[in-house]
This record gives C-alpha cells, structure tokens and sequence, in this order.
C-alpha cells in the first residue's frame, strides 16, 4: 500500500511539475525570441551591417560615403577606383578600407545613384554611429 501511494505521489509531482515547464515554456515561446528583439530594434542600416551589398551613404567629397556625414576635414582621405574620397572620421575610413565596394563606386555619378538607390530601400534612416569614432 505505501508503495502505491509513493508512485501515485512521485506519478502526480512530476505531471505538475511537467505542467508547470510546459507552462513556462509556452509563454516563453509565445513571447518573441530574444534574438528578434534586438534584430527588430536595431536600425535597419545596423542589421545590414554584415551584408556584402552597396551601402552607401554620401557622395565621398562633400558627405562621408560611410555615413552621410558632412565631411569637415579634407585629411581623411583614400583612393579608390582611381579618385578621392574622403571621410568624416577615422572609424569611417577603417570601414571603407576592409571593404571598399560596399561604401564606394567608381565614379561620382554611379555614386550619387547607389547612394539614391540605397536610402530609398532602407526602411528606416541610416545611422552611422557602428563606424563613426566621434
């Protein structure tokens, strides 16, 4: 008989206990993943940060092509494609220099429409501040 009553006891602890993970596991899951939180969050010139497409953002002589920003400084400066192009900071030249296509086109005017291209598309303004060192 007590042996009965410990199964029937061990039997009923583990349902309620089965039913309480289930239970939490529900309204975690019903909730959104942790990971589509920040994703949805994040600017979407943020979550394009790894993407290998042209993204643009000035014309490389009067605003950064990293960012957009105006550029201030004619010292920060590269060559690419065979012409200037200059920065608003440090951080934004590091950038183009990892991967120049992404932020640079060969000449002023297939610049100035892949820059118009590209904010077009994006959802959400562009922000710069995953480059920018200021």
């Amino acid at each position: 008989m007590k042996k009965n009553y410990l199964a029937i006891h061990l039997v009923c602890s583990c349902s309620l206990l089965l039913v309480f993970l289930l239970g939490s596991f529900h309204a975690v899951a019903a909730t959104e993943d942790p990971l589509q939180q920040v994703v949805k969050t994040t600017p979407a010139a943020k979550a394009l940060k790894f993407s290998a497409t042209f993204q643009g953002r000035g014309d490389g002589v009067h605003t950064c092509p990293v960012t957009g920003e105006k550029v201030t400084t004619k010292s920060l400066k590269a060559d690419y494609f065979g012409r200037t192009v200059y920065f608003c900071c440090h951080g934004c030249l590091k950038a183009a220099q990892r991967n120049p296509e992404r932020f640079v086109k060969a000449t002023m005017t297939e610049q100035q429409s892949a820059v118009k291209t590209y904010v077009a598309k994006v959802v959400q303004a562009p922000d710069g501040a995953e480059f920018c060192d200021e």
